[in-house]
């Protein structure tokens, strides 16, 4: 007889062991699924789940969330001091929830909220979730839980229906049904094949199939992961509630809820279709003014034509033309067309969808913006040529003047080579006083030109002339004269010259003449008269 009381003790005990772990299983599952609700009307989420209710606010919210139903009156928390207080914000929030929600809540009293009682709330939470689930749910069966499980239970089974380890032999309850984590993957598979590879699954991997299909649902179809991998796979007999809750929400994203569903569909439908029509519409009015507002105040600055006071100035002025056409106008030109391709996208998906024609702002208008577009271009067109014109204006011709210390310095040679002091140099004395001054003759007969070209013909040089000549050789004044004159001293008094003779410039430009002279009749000889003439046409 002991030996049967003990045997029934240690029954009842274990018993009331699953109990407890169904009761904490619900009670985990439950306030996720509550706070989920609550986050979803932008309520503050609860901690304990037995003890939120006892304000009535929390019920309230979760009403107000769930069925869309008006907040009525509460006492704010601050002011319950005594239990009647406590109990008329319960009240409240029971009649938004069973009158204005028409929740069943099975015997559900006040003083079941006040108290916490677990088996009361776990219960309200259960009948508040059969209820949210079946919302456009009508089948033949009684009784609300009936129809809610018999209702998600018949859509799960015509969702999973041919899945390889599913159906056969089918989805039959909402516990055992559901460990190897198959219907699960079914049940994504058949709504978006792309989020899992339903081929490679297996039915051996219970833990791996759970955890995949709770962490696809969460983090690519936004489903509250409301259960844990090892609430399904790591236990005999998964919790019933705990499933149908989990599976309720899979239904929700993914059911077809009737007319009443599919008309909120069609208004979800229009509701966002006008929204991002007035989006699209409202941010080609902005991008539209603001390149007005831009392309107005570009006009008016160059149209104003501050061109600078120097070359400095100037310089600047062009410069930063430059910068603005090459790194500002073209961002604006794609921007131009982002703005006109806009219109045309706004435009076609109105006239697709049989909607009136959109009307933009008076100055806003696409032919508007392009004739403004156009004045820009000629303002820019007109204003860079002043600028270049303004800029140019500034330079002056490169010359290479005597200074008079060079002039003093010539005299001197001068002076120093009349060796009779008849203020004439003879041809001797003139070549001296070049040679003394760098300029030498490698031929006889070069000297001999130059001499006699200096002189008119005389026997002697003067001091006029020899200043002359001395200042003609070292004035840079551009003229095609003096530059065949360098290349006819550099050749030594010859019409061509040859490549040993342009040594002494640079290497650079030695080379570039040597690539634009024309070859001479002599071999390496070049014609450099041709390339002054060129140059000076």
């Amino acid at each position: 007889m002991a030996e049967t009381r003990r045997v029934r003790r240690k029954s009842i005990g274990a018993m009331e062991g699953k109990k407890g772990d169904r009761d904490a299983a619900q009670q985990k599952t439950f306030t996720k699924w509550v706070n989920t609700q609550l986050k979803r009307g932008r309520y503050e989420p609860v901690d304990d789940l037995l003890t939120c209710w006892k304000t009535g606010w929390k019920l309230a919210q979760l009403t107000a969330a769930l069925y869309g139903v008006k907040m009525r009156k509460l006492k704010k928390v601050a002011k319950l001091k005594l239990k009647p207080h406590y109990m008329d914000n319960i009240s409240v929030a029971m009649e938004m929830l069973e009158k204005d929600a028409e929740v069943k809540t099975n015997f559900l009293k006040g003083e079941h909220l006040w108290e916490g009682d677990k088996k009361m709330m776990l219960g309200m939470v259960w009948a508040i979730i059969l209820d949210h689930a079946i919302k456009g749910i009508k089948f033949e069966e009684d009784g609300a839980s009936a129809t809610a499980k018999q209702g998600l239970l018949l859509w799960v089974q015509k969702q999973t229906k041919g899945y390889r380890d599913v159906d056969p032999p089918g989805v039959k309850n909402f516990h055992t049904s559901w460990k190897d984590g198959m219907a699960l993957c079914a049940l994504i598979h058949k709504f978006d094949p792309s989020l899992i590879d339903y081929d490679s699954l297996d039915k051996a991997n219970a833990k791996e199939n759970c955890e995949k299909a709770i962490k696809i649902a969460e983090e690519k179809l936004d489903i509250p992961a409301y259960v844990e991998a090892a609430d399904l796979y790591d236990t005999a007999r998964p919790d019933e509630k705990v499933v149908m809750t989990y599976v309720a929400e899979f239904f929700h994203k993914f059911g077809s809820l009737g007319e009443k569903q599919a008309a909120l569909r069609r208004v979800n439908q229009f509701v966002q279709f006008q929204r991002n029509i007035w989006k699209l519409q409202t941010d080609y009015n902005q991008r539209a003014e603001d390149l007005m507002k831009w392309a107005d105040s570009k006009i008016k600055e160059y149209n104003e034509c501050q061109l600078g006071e120097t070359q400095p100035e100037a310089n600047a002025k062009l410069q930063a033309l430059k910068d603005y056409l090459k790194n500002i106008k073209p961002g604006k030109a794609v921007e131009k067309m982002d703005i006109e391709s806009l219109y045309g996208e706004i435009q076609s998906t109105l006239r697709i969808n049989n909607r009136a024609p959109f009307k933009p702002n008076a100055n806003l208008a696409p032919d508007v913006l392009h004739n403004q577009w156009q004045k820009l271009q000629q303002a820019e067109a007109k204003y860079g040529a002043a600028c270049r014109d303004h800029a140019f204006a500034f330079i002056k011709k490169i010359e290479y003047k005597v200074t008079a210390e060079q002039m003093k310095e010539f005299e001197d040679s001068f002076n120093h080579f009349d060796s009779n002091s008849d203020g004439t140099l003879n041809p001797d004395e003139f070549k001296a006083a070049l040679a003394a001054l760098s300029i030498a003759f490698k031929e006889e007969e070069a000297f001999k030109k130059v001499f006699a070209k200096v002189s008119g013909g005389n026997e002697s040089i003067s001091k006029e002339q020899y200043l002359d000549y001395m200042r003609l050789v070292s004035e840079d004044k551009g003229t095609p004269e003096q530059l065949m004159a360098s290349f006819e001293a550099l050749a030594d008094g010859k019409p061509t010259i040859t490549s040993e003779q342009l040594n002494l410039i640079g290497e650079e430009d030695r080379k570039f003449l040597l690539e634009h002279m024309e070859a001479a009749e002599a071999k390496d000889t070049y014609n450099y008269k041709d390339l002054v003439g060129k140059s000076f046409a």
